[in-house]
């Protein structure tokens, strides 16, 4: 009997509820996970001790960790990109890349899964309302302020070391960021994570995904003296610390722009998970400027605050997004004019590759 994954019965579900595939397909991607679990040798404990992906993720399954299942399944999929890794696995590229798609496709599942399961701590609670003060309009994130039991070896942004990501890694890497980076702002809510819960819920995975995609298609990609989309290439490699893509069959070097948004240099990161996309144009700017065409989203962020209270913290809302989507309040939407207000806001979005530390230093996105 092949060894099940964590929560594998609610995955094969969830894979087929969300209609990524037939019911058919859907122990495949376990098994493809399995099989990275197997051959993956890139995690320890803090006393120098291996540990698999999967006894891993069960972990912070448990204790309920998103962000931190989160890396260590990016730094999976980081580690199948490394190059001439199926020298060393003795695998095909097509084949780790089975492994990576179905990694990414866990990852999301995961993330739903604790969504749902979150609960609030009291303590936690108060800490994050701290970083609320501090950090007004911040992204929300559920950022454990605690060391890290477990990790990678070698240092995080390392920047020795070669890897490339396809098209398809590219992709399905920026989706999941689109789809899980909430923003709530003092006029407006930018609640992405249950707007996208939401189509899921009413069968509508499909705009939600050919919107996330147009976004993708979208994303300005700078070289020196050109700038180019993100769909217009075939790779992205990272080479000791130097970023390039394949842009007709051609390496280019990539630049970021600097947190005055106007100056190019080159990249200098280690790993994918330290390339941002950017708001060009803030997302704040464009949801105030919008505003009064953005009913819909006025409703629902409306409807959350009355079960967050004065103060927004990671936990808070996310408790909110499910107490919302279990009521009767869902009922009332009108899905048609959700659908025009996030083309709305689209049509107003313009994003970039820039390095992640410039992206921070910029502010308020």
């Amino acid at each position: 009997m092949k060894k099940e994954i964590p929560l594998q019965k609610e995955f094969v579900k969830w894979l087929v509820d969300t209609g990524v595939c037939k019911s058919n397909s859907a122990l495949s991607y376990c098994d493809y996970i399995n099989s990275a679990n197997r051959s993956l040798d890139i995690y320890e404990n803090e006393n120098n001790e291996k540990l698999s992906l999967l006894t891993l993720l069960s972990s912070e399954i448990k204790e309920g960790n998103s962000d931190q299942m989160e890396e260590i399944i990016d730094d999976a999929t980081e580690e199948l990109s490394r190059n001439k890794i199926e020298k060393k696995l003795k695998r095909s590229l097509k084949y780790i890349q089975n492994w990576k798609s179905a990694l990414n496709k866990y990852k999301e599942f995961l993330h739903d899964y604790l969504e749902n399961e979150v609960t609030i701590d009291e303590e936690y609670d108060k800490i994050e309302e701290i970083q609320r003060v501090i950090e007004p309009n911040s992204l929300i994130s559920t950022h454990h302020r605690k060391i890290r039991k477990s990790r990678t070896k070698g240092e995080v942004n390392n920047a020795k070391g070669s890897y490339t990501h396809t098209s398809k890694d590219l992709y399905d890497r920026f989706h999941f960021r689109i789809i899980t980076q909430d923003r709530h702002y003092d006029e407006i809510y930018y609640p992405i994570s249950f707007i996208k819960r939401f189509f899921y819920y009413r069968g509508e995975k499909k705009f939600m995904d050919i919107w996330v995609k147009d976004l993708l298609n979208e994303v300005n990609i700078h070289l020196e003296g050109d700038q180019i989309r993100l769909n217009q290439i075939s790779k992205l490699e990272i080479s000791d610390g130097k970023v390039q893509v394949e842009h007709n069959g051609v390496l280019k070097m990539v630049f970021t722009k600097k947190s005055d948004n106007f100056t190019l240099i080159p990249f200098s990161v280690g790993k994918l998970r330290f390339i941002s996309l950017d708001h060009e144009d803030s997302l704040h700017a464009i949801m105030k400027n919008n505003i009064d065409n953005l009913g819909t989203f006025q409703e629902i962020t409306t409807e959350l605050k009355k079960h967050i209270g004065q103060r927004t913290t990671a936990k808070k809302y996310k408790k909110a997004n499910n107490l919302v989507l279990d009521s009767i309040f869902i009922n009332k939407l009108n899905i048609e004019n959700l659908k025009a207000e996030m083309l709305i806001i689209s049509k107003s979005t313009k994003l970039q590759l820039m390095d992640s530390s410039e992206n921070t230093r910029k502010g308020q996105s």
